[in-house]
């Protein structure tokens, strides 16, 4: 396996985008500090249409597998 960068992605009308820790995923760069386990975060997601999506997303470990769902 081998992570590269994809700048879009490219959903049909009906599809559901899931992002998981062995498929696509958000790599964050440049944080101030490490994130802490059990905590969220936003997240704001941005889209060509000029739209965009606030999330809160929790922050888990993979070395904890009870907080992958």
């Amino acid at each position: 396996m081998k992570m590269r960068q994809i700048h879009d992605i490219i959903p049909t009308d009906d599809a559901i985008i899931h992002f998981t820790a062995t498929g696509y995923h958000i790599m964050l760069m440049g944080l101030k500090e490490p994130l802490k386990r059990g905590t969220t975060i936003p997240i704001t997601f941005k889209f060509k249409d000029g739209s965009s999506r606030d999330v809160m997303v929790p922050v888990v470990s993979r070395a904890y597998k009870k907080d992958v769902k």
